[in-house]
């Protein structure tokens, strides 16, 4: 029954082209299982050969990268045995070569039948389908094949050889999870080009010529599967760039006949639409996840210089929508540290050539548009192979396009993402305060939005003192999914303990609450802006919610405007980091610290609320942080409530000393 249930709701967020769209899939994907079961697979008019070479292969390389980096041999052990640092949690032993269908968390081992029909949203069918969809894509295999590069050492070109045909002989075209996503089978397609050009800068050929011929079938199975199965409609997200992406590479790097070459112009024509279609003018891609935002610059940056190799031709509105994808990740990153966790964040990434997880993904990405487009190039914060690695695709030249200007707006505005942020200094600290007004998210379902209008976060010195909490789950853990993208999981009002935007599913939202900024400007040395958002329209009636902020040095004032009829209960929520320690004071009052860090910030809310330190609590979920996803952490929520007439104004002001 739950099952049909949500399917009713998925068919409600389609129109009628989408339903007729489905229904045609889905009768395709009948017939391709029957005829799996005859034998059938798809094709090639020739095997695969190499293609446009992507990394220039004199040797002068090898002495600039040993100038940064150093090989941790150590590390590239483990991943060549199977012992992977995944999502920058635990070392899971996969075995090696791995066991591409078994969950060692979980014990359990998905089916090898037709990909498309498995559910692997379903954890008893499949395990942690994160786990073995990462592991699949091979982003571990990119170190080993670098190590290969740098030092020659055979035992790291070996183990991603026969980790590629071990996967090859596992997974036969269209049967297991690993055929269920045309965005897996991309990301493979990606892995491989890379490992293929890396391993070419020792071993001509690369790994066409280290490999036998079921390598080659596999290589234009993939780009056959991804091309025949990209997202559409109200999926065409993030999914479909990197779908295009992965199409383009794998039909640049290795020549796929008459066949790839059509796929190729058709995937690069369609990646120019896309980009301009997924990234607002201002530079913020529109499903609102910081997450998908990295994930979405880095296809592109990869699009275009993998274009720029093959010849085609790059539009120069590309490399400004991507400078402004930089500037707006720069813009909302607190001093020297990470951006907040606003929307979804599922901890992938599109690229990894560092032996051990990468643990500042943001950071990694803003080199990478440094040193390729960025004129002159930023000094990173410490050196990164992804810069490096990307700086090499694009052959040591920049585009040399300038960054954006500073808009010369306090607070700076990001008026088409719907984003407000501020900064100040007060007694030598630096604040950042990041004010979403934005959309819900993408399309009709905005799979990855949260529920989050008016939400803010603040930075001190680099570090998130309000926070948002994060993701944690994404196909199981059903009550965790709902409560970390919910309107009370976030430091905005929440009224009659509903959501401002109508859950669906774990990724669908039936109603999207209408938020926008209203307006912003400076005066003196305050900074303020206020949005709004009309979301609240069950209960007992109709509540509009308008808020004002401002920022004046090291105090930060909370305005928030309730207009409506009748009785409500009110939550106003302030989530904070996990070290945060808090002290109440009484009448709404709390003295926030940290053991490690010199700052306090007082925290005063409205006294008409009733207000409470909140911590871990279960029924209901509330105070909880989500560093990664599958893992949260108890953390404080300030929680002021009240039920009756709305007030006309609910003030809160935070003060922060150093």
């Amino acid at each position: 029954m739950r099952e049909v249930g949500w399917l009713y709701r998925r068919l409600r967020a389609m129109g009628g082209r989408e339903v007729a769209f489905r229904f045609r899939r889905l009768l395709a994907a009948g017939r391709e299982a029957r005829r799996l079961a005859s034998g059938w697979s798809p094709e090639p008019e020739k095997l695969p050969e190499d293609g446009i070479v992507l990394l220039d292969p004199e040797p002068s390389w090898r002495e600039a990268w040993r100038a940064n980096f150093t090989l941790d041999t150590e590390a590239l052990a483990d991943l060549a045995a199977g012992r992977i640092d995944l999502f920058g949690g635990a070392v899971v032993g996969v075995g090696s070569p791995p066991r591409w269908h078994h969950d060692p968390t979980t014990g359990i081992t998905a089916p090898l039948r037709h990909g498309p029909s498995i559910d692997y949203r379903d954890p008893a069918v499949v395990g942690d389908i994160k786990l073995l969809w990462e592991v699949s894509r091979h982003h571990h295999l990119l170190p080993l094949a670098r190590g290969y590069a740098v030092s020659g050492a055979v035992r790291w070109r070996e183990a991603v050889t026969g980790q590629v045909e071990d996967w090859v002989a596992a997974n036969p075209y269209g049967r297991g999870v690993h055929w269920s996503s045309a965005l897996e089978a991309a990301l493979r397609l990606i892995a491989w080009a890379w490992i293929h050009n890396l391993l070419r800068l020792r071993h001509e050929g690369g790994l066409l010529s280290c490999t036998g011929e079921a390598v080659r079938r596999s290589i234009y199975h993939h780009a056959w599967f991804v091309a025949h199965h990209l997202s559409r409609h109200s999926s065409a997200n993030n999914h479909l760039i990197g779908e295009l992406t992965g199409l383009y590479l794998g039909s640049v790097a290795f020549d796929l006949g008459k066949t790839g070459r059509r796929w190729r112009a058709a995937a690069w024509r369609e990646l120019q639409v896309e980009a301009r279609r997924q990234v607002a003018s201002d530079g913020v891609d529109r499903e609102q996840a910081v997450c998908y935002h990295q994930w979405v610059a880095e296809y592109l940056l990869l699009a275009g210089l993998v274009a720029q190799r093959a010849g085609d031709p790059v539009p120069p509105d590309w490399w400004e929508r991507l400078a402004k994808m930089g500037a707006f990740l720069r813009a909302i990153s607190a001093a020297g540290g990470a951006p907040p966790q606003i929307g979804d964040s599922d901890d992938g990434m599109v690229t990894r050539f560092a032996e051990r997880w990468p643990l500042r993904p943001a950071e990694d990405l803003l080199a990478a548009l440094d040193g390729t487009i960025g004129d002159p190039p930023r000094r990173p914060l410490s050196p990164s192979e992804k810069g490096f690695w990307y700086g090499r695709l694009a052959g040591g030249e920049r585009i040399g396009l300038p960054s954006p200007p500073p808009s010369g707006e306090a607070p700076v505005i990001f008026s088409e993402g719907g984003y407000a942020v501020f900064t100040s200094t007060t007694s030598g600290s630096r604040l950042k305060l990041v004010f979403d007004a934005g959309p819900l998210g993408y399309l009709s379902i905005a799979a990855h939005g949260h529920a989050d209008a008016l939400s803010m976060v603040l930075a001190i010195d680099g570090d998130w003192w309000l926070v948002d909490p994060g993701t944690y789950a994404y196909h199981d853990h059903g009550r965790w999914r709902g409560y970390f993208r919910s309107t009370c999981g976030h430091n905005t009002v929440c009224i009659d303990r509903h959501d401002q935007s109508r859950p669906g599913g774990p990724f669908l939202w039936l109603r999207h609450a209408p938020a926008r900024l209203l307006a912003s400007g400076a005066e003196g040395a305050a900074q303020w802006v206020e949005g709004i958002h009309h979301g609240y329209d069950r209960g007992a009636g109709p509540v509009v919610h308008r808020r004002r902020v401002a920022l004046e040095g090291g105090r930060l004032t909370v305005e928030d405007h309730l207009t409506g009829h009748g009785s409500h209960h009110v939550a106003l929520h302030f989530h904070l980091a996990p070290e945060i320690e808090v002290e109440e004071r009484g009448r709404g009052a709390f003295r926030l610290t940290r053991s490690d860090r010199p700052a306090a910030v007082e925290l005063v809310g409205d006294p008409r609320l009733r207000w409470r330190a909140a911590r871990g609590e279960e029924a209901p979920p509330l105070g909880w942080y989500a560093p990664r996803l599958g893992s949260r952490l108890p953390a404080t929520t300030l929680c002021g409530e009240m039920e009756g007439a709305l007030p006309e104004v609910l003030t809160t002001e935070i003060r922060v000393h150093t």
